[in-house]
């Protein structure tokens, strides 16, 4: 998903600035640079990430806890009410 979602906004960004469609004739170099460019900053962006979802792992796990409680389910259908 992560990398059909880059190709789309390369492709956008490819089209946006040379006005030609990235499948036309000498148009690839420019697909890549700007897939290479938005690469470049998702791989930038991965430890704040990676970061946030640790971060939000002990925030989720609290919020488990409390809808199993509240609903006297097992923690199957709490996972599931989520």
């Amino acid at each position: 998903l992560n990398g059909a979602l880059s190709l789309s906004v390369a492709w956008y960004m490819t089209v946006k600035r040379t006005g030609l469609s990235p499948l036309a004739p000498g148009q690839k170099k420019s697909l890549l640079a700007s897939y290479a460019m938005i690469y470049g900053a998702l791989q930038l962006l991965k430890p704040f990430r990676v970061a946030a979802a640790i971060g939000m792992s002990k925030l989720s796990a609290e919020y488990l806890d409390m809808t199993q409680e509240r609903f006297n389910c097992s923690r199957n259908v709490a996972i599931g009410c989520q």
